[in-house]
């Protein structure tokens, strides 16, 4: 008896701090036309909860313990950023995008208009720019050419102009969407295209992207 008894607690406690650790949002997407945007993405510090928008705009999600901003992406309008701070409720309004042709820049979940990111600091475009020929090694071939940028004699990688985050200076590296934790494999002649990124452009990633990202596009 006593022994079902002390399941029961301890099965309460554990549905006590799974309804604590997490609160539970009502968001509405709209453009700035008051329409509602249904093939937005909805990302939790940087992560995608692939959330179910409806024909009105709406989604609701889970908000784990921890969560401090939220991002919205819509392969039309952009990325938006806000924090978030326990609301249960909130609406977010895409804007218009300018009626101009743009340059694509890839996010690593998708492109967006490189006019809708705060700060994109630079890209390089090897289909544009035949010259990987004679670079031993991606560290090499990113040395001296992306502004913002500095690449160190041990092949460290610093953005400048970004805070660093828990004392480390590396940046965020994306390459074809995934997140790696290095990119010594990589072979130059395989290079699409890099960006690098920071800012809100970062934002979408979290924290783990307060040290900027490096996007990196391998050819198919």
């Amino acid at each position: 008896m006593k022994l079902k008894v002390l399941i029961v607690l301890i099965f309460s406690s554990l549905l006590c701090f799974t309804l604590h650790a997490q609160k539970k949002l009502v968001g509405k997407v709209m453009d700035f036309k008051q329409q509602p945007i249904a093939d937005a993405q909805v990302f939790l510090n940087g992560q995608n909860v692939h959330a179910s928008i409806n024909k009105r705009g709406y989604f609701e999600v889970e908000i784990p313990e921890g969560v401090d901003q939220i991002g919205i992406y819509s392969p039309k309008y952009g990325v938006l950023m806000f924090p978030y701070s326990g609301e249960p409720k909130l609406s977010f309004m895409l804007l218009e995008p300018k009626q101009v042709e743009k340059e694509k820049i890839s996010i690593g979940y998708g492109e967006v208009d490189k006019d809708n990111l705060t700060y994109v600091v630079d890209k390089i475009d090897t289909e544009k720019n035949n010259d990987v020929q004679g670079y031993t090694n991606i560290y090499d071939y990113i040395r001296g050419r992306l502004a913002g940028v500095r690449v160190t004699n041990d092949n460290k990688i610093i953005i400048r102009g970004v805070n660093t985050f828990n004392l480390s200076t590396d940046p965020l590296f994306v390459v074809d969407g995934s997140i790696v934790s290095n990119i010594d494999y990589i072979d130059v002649r395989e290079i699409k295209d890099i960006s690098v990124l920071k800012d809100a452009a970062a934002s979408i990633y979290g924290s783990r992207g307060a040290n900027g990202v490096i996007l990196i596009n391998l050819k198919r």
